[in-house]
């Protein structure tokens, strides 16, 4: 398990993997917000790995995260954004921090559905990524308020 203390060695992991936890778990959740990939909840994984163990973690194969033992030669695919179709559900992204307005901010979203974890983060975010502030009235956003949900 994690707590807000283990943040900053999060921000220069390769990837992370707890005993505990599952998809809303502050490791899972921290993660993805940090782009790091993770696999929570294996129950036995920080006692069998080793340290200075190379391997590769996948988050790319559905529901539950695979270790594999080495580094595995991977390839990078670019999708072009405009060909996804639209949903009906309007899509937002939450975002934790500042740089993390700035890596996200050309996802095709609707705005910031969640802005952590202070309101100086949320402030930021909101003047600094003109999609925060889509669907909300536009004298909430030139004032600085915002809305967490």
């Amino acid at each position: 398990m994690t707590d807000p203390d283990w943040v900053p060695i999060m921000k220069k992991a390769a990837g992370i993997i707890t005993d505990h936890g599952g998809t809303t778990s502050h490791a899972a959740i921290v993660s993805r917000e940090l782009g790091v990939p993770a696999i929570v909840g294996t129950g036995h994984g920080t006692r069998t790995l080793r340290d200075g163990e190379e391997l590769t973690i996948s988050c790319a194969e559905g529901e539950q995260g695979v270790i594999y033992e080495g580094i595995l030669p991977y390839e990078v695919e670019e999708v072009n954004l405009d060909a996804i179709p639209q949903t009906r559900t309007q899509m937002m992204v939450n975002i934790a921090s500042p740089a993390a307005a700035f890596r996200w901010w050309r996802l095709p979203a609707k705005g910031v559905g969640l802005a952590r974890p202070a309101p100086t983060t949320a402030i930021f975010a909101a003047k600094s990524v003109p999609a925060a502030c889509h669907g909300y009235p536009r004298n909430l956003c030139e004032s600085g308020q915002f809305v967490v949900a």
